[in-house]
């Protein structure tokens, strides 16, 4: 085989003015060619000739113009362009320990169509586990009106340590039985699709400050904490993965006073529910006890349930003070199952907080961290992957990292 053609520099050029105005476009709205021309420095005539080659590939469209406003004498109208968000699609996947869920979004970010589906039982083999989660994505595209040709990019949440080609989890086998090792790409997406898998806790911290309580920080802790717990770190805006995709396994914590393992609030909150009905608690509500029974009995005033959520508070002000002195965020915040409930436990959580924080750092008294919980409830997660699959159009269809760039698979959509 012969040596690959390297790109011109007319060539190079000409890419970056393409992907500079197609970057505008899609960050600020609809622009005339004057607003493209002071933003992009860019002469008339190129900008023109950038917005009709991203016309003629689908990414963008001409608008009716504008009327000039002045002194009534007669003027050219403005020409207009807009970024076409339905030139194309991204999948988001939440594949969890108990349930899989699965949005489609257009490029804007905006979803088009979602669904959720519990998995029958949270041992169910690795096989089973996943013939649900593509007939999830399947029914879901469909009910979008998307077809697999429409996809440009899909992003996969699980609850585990990824690899670093980000297609396989290291998942122990009793949260994600016969799903470690397996390639998810492989397994859930069209191959025409680009896919990335990475921790759920990760993707959750990305869809917290995308769309969430944390959109004005850079500096994030997000911990997901329902059945058991794991934390996605952004420092200056960027994921902190680790060597392995690791950083944010919270194994350590068995080695912390007051916390001792990874057991998350719902785990949690449960456990000390069945254990107060064995010692003659009876809870407002009937059926099995879970941690909304004791998040809620709590919030309405029953003094036992809260007395739960008053340890609860404690053990995770510890969890909060030993996060706070390693990462030292702008914000943490508290997600996962229960994170709807969540401001029935942050209460409790700021009682202990300084307690726990002097028997880290004595010396003096680090001022507390701004607590949270997360705005965007079960839904925390799959948003994280759509706001990773968008990132990827960006970086393999739009121009960015130097990609070409491609007719949108919509291009003939009027």
């Amino acid at each position: 085989m012969g040596e690959p053609r390297s790109v011109s520099s007319s060539q190079a050029l000409r890419l970056s003015n393409t992907a500079s105005v197609l970057r505008l476009l899609r960050s600020s709205g609809p622009a005339t060619a004057s607003d493209l021309v002071e933003r992009t420095g860019l002469v008339r005539t190129t900008v023109h000739a950038v917005c009709g080659e991203l016309i003629a590939l689908g990414w963008a469209t001409e608008l009716v113009p504008i009327r000039p406003v002045g002194d009534g004498r007669p003027g050219r109208s403005a020409r207009r362009y807009a970024f076409r968000p339905d030139a194309g699609f991204v999948v988001g996947v939440d594949l969890g320990v108990n349930t899989v869920r699965v949005l489609v979004a257009d490029l804007a970010g905006t979803a088009v169509a979602e669904d959720s589906q519990r998995f029958a039982d949270r041992l169910l083999p690795g096989d089973e586990r996943l013939e649900v989660a593509r007939g999830t994505i399947t029914r879901v595209l469909a009910r979008a009106g998307v077809g697999e040709q429409d996809v440009l990019a899909a992003a996969i949440g699980v609850p585990g340590p990824v690899d670093q080609g980000r297609r396989r989890t290291t998942a122990r086998p009793e949260l994600m039985p016969g799903i470690a090792g397996v390639d998810l790409h492989e397994a859930l997406a069209a191959p025409s699709w680009v896919t990335s898998v990475d921790n759920d806790s990760n993707l959750a911290a990305l869809g917290e400050r995308w769309r969430g309580i944390a959109t004005e920080a850079d500096d994030v802790v997000m911990v997901l904490a329902g059945e058991r717990m794991g934390a996605g770190i952004l420092m200056d805006g960027r994921l902190v993965r680790g060597r392995d995709g690791g950083a944010g396994e919270l194994s350590f914590f068995h080695l912390v006073e007051g916390v001792g393992n990874t057991d998350g609030i719902a785990m949690l909150a449960r456990e000390l529910g069945e254990r107060a009905v064995a010692d003659g608690w009876d809870p407002p509500s009937d059926g099995p006890v879970t941690a909304e029974t004791v998040l809620t009995a709590a919030a309405d005033g029953d003094s036992v349930a809260v007395g739960l959520v008053d340890q609860l508070g404690q053990r995770f002000a510890r969890v909060a003070a030993t996060l706070d002195t390693l990462f030292n965020p702008q914000i943490l915040v508290f997600g996962g199952g229960v994170a709807d409930a969540g401001t029935g436990f942050l209460p409790a959580i700021h009682r202990h907080l300084p307690d726990a924080l002097a028997r880290i750092m004595p010396h003096p008294t680090p001022k507390p961290p701004r607590i949270e919980a997360s705005t965007l409830g079960d839904r925390v997660v799959v948003t994280g992957a759509v706001r990773l699959a968008l990132d990827l159009v960006d970086d393999h269809h739009l121009g960015g990292r130097g990609a070409p760039l491609r007719s949108a698979p919509r291009a003939t959509v009027a």
